[in-house]
């Protein structure tokens, strides 16, 4: 196969993407919600595990009164002009939650970050200026809508490819400090096995920082968990030390990467 010939991100047009985003953890990209045109929808649910939420991601095929009502919610976001590329609600911390929010329709996308928005945000806890009014009212609309989506015939999601990104060691910000990452000498180093796919696979593209590898999730599962991969551990291939994080590939996931500006 040529690389070429590999298209892991094929798929339908997403028509809502939120993606959390915090400023303690600037390389975390997954969405919390996408919605597709066709009325598919990979969403987070929660469960608590030891005492503590962990998000699982679910899919399912929304009911057409439920994707009725997403394009209803679409057309006041559509009309909105001069969109800056990001809001705040007044009544928050500077450090607080935000969300990145894309909405895709037949008239093109829209994208912005309001800081402030979370999953439990309530309308009566919104506080904005007067000018971001038509703005702040009509993305909440829609966030609040999508984000408290739970189908009831969803199903675990597993996606079709992972993507691992093997990065150059970085010393991190000072100001993305918590929670306190290991040194480099006291990290675990775990040699890649041969037998695995290398960077010369077709499977791989080369960044400034480093590559990333894609893998068809259902071979990832035989070969995990040897060697074990972690925020704590470096890995050792083609005799290069490499950091390493994991993450699912969502079809079209490049378009709200470009719209936003994330390089990973």
């Amino acid at each position: 196969m040529n690389q070429s010939d590999f298209r892991p991100f094929d798929g339908p047009q997403p028509i809502y993407v939120s993606l959390p985003f915090s400023i303690w953890w600037p390389e975390q990209h997954s969405p919390s919600v996408v919605v597709y045109e066709d009325g598919r929808i990979i969403y987070t649910k929660w469960f608590k595990e030891k005492g503590t939420e962990i998000g699982h991601r679910y899919e399912a095929v929304l009911s057409k009164p439920d994707l009725a009502t997403i394009y209803a919610l679409m057309e006041p976001i559509q009309k909105l002009k001069k969109l800056k590329s990001h809001y705040r609600l007044t009544n928050v911390p500077t450090d607080g939650p935000e969300s990145r929010i894309y909405v895709h329709s037949k008239n093109g996308p829209k994208r912005t970050q309001i800081e402030g928005f979370h999953s439990r945000l309530k309308r009566d806890e919104l506080a904005y200026s007067k000018t971001d009014a038509p703005v702040i009212g009509a993305f909440f609309n829609m966030y609040h809508y999508v984000e408290n989506l739970q189908p009831a015939q969803g199903k675990p999601w597993t996606p079709k490819y992972i993507k691992l990104l093997f990065r150059k060691e970085r010393k991190p910000e000072p100001e993305f400090t918590l929670p306190p990452r290991a040194p480099a000498k006291s990290r675990k180093v775990v040699n890649w096995p041969k037998e695995w796919p290398s960077f010369a696979s077709p499977q791989v593209s080369r960044q400034e920082n480093g590559y990333t590898l894609f893998l068809d999730a259902a071979q990832w599962a035989k070969l995990r968990p040897v060697p074990p991969i972690s925020n704590d551990a470096l890995i050792r291939i083609q005799g290069k030390i490499y950091e390493v994080l994991q993450d699912e590939v969502y079809p079209r996931e490049p378009e709200w990467y470009q719209a936003f500006g994330i390089v990973e």
